[in-house]
């Protein structure tokens, strides 16, 4: 991101960088002593890819003012669209030699993606448990459209708040 600013003999630019998307859910929040709002038992739900920016996400969260105690849900997902077996096709068309090594390279492109998003969430949640021992993580991998898993997600876990790298 860069910001033109103005200086006593002209403009210059600053870059930064923008930090990560952290929506914090309406009633998140309980009156604590002296009136001060503190975070009931906070659930976390964290958008996570692997890309610098998810890894910058991680990194903001030490300085968001957490609690020491929370569940978090850290959620990948692997864009495929057509998860195709071979056991499903019956018919002619299955019959054909090039349609079977094309379901065949298909099928173990999808294994592969599966395998290193399953990578990435294991040092997601190593990264993640460093940095907030007392927090409770689990991590969940899908097959998908990103947006479309991460608000699935999030209607039925219901977070407090919700992580997602900018991009």
């Amino acid at each position: 991101l860069e910001i033109k600013q103005r200086s006593g003999v002209g403009y210059f630019k600053t870059r930064i960088r923008p930090i990560s998307v952290l929506f914090l859910a309406a009633g998140s929040l309980v009156s604590g002593n002296g009136g001060a709002e503190v975070p009931r038992s906070m659930k976390v739900l964290i958008a996570y890819d692997g890309s610098g920016y998810s890894r910058n996400s991680l990194d903001d969260l030490r300085r968001a003012g957490l609690p020491d105690k929370a569940k978090a849900v850290i959620i990948s997902v692997s864009e495929v669209w057509l998860r195709a077996k071979l056991g499903e096709f019956n018919s002619d068309a299955a019959q054909d030699n090039e349609i079977l090594d094309y379901i065949r390279k298909h099928s173990e492109q999808i294994d592969r993606s599966l395998s290193e998003t399953n990578e990435v969430l294991i040092e997601a949640r190593t990264e993640l448990q460093d940095h907030f021992p007392g927090w409770t993580i689990k991590v969940e991998s899908a097959i998908g459209s990103p947006a479309q898993m991460i608000l699935q997600r999030s209607a039925a876990l219901r977070p407090d708040l919700i992580v997602i790298g900018p991009r």
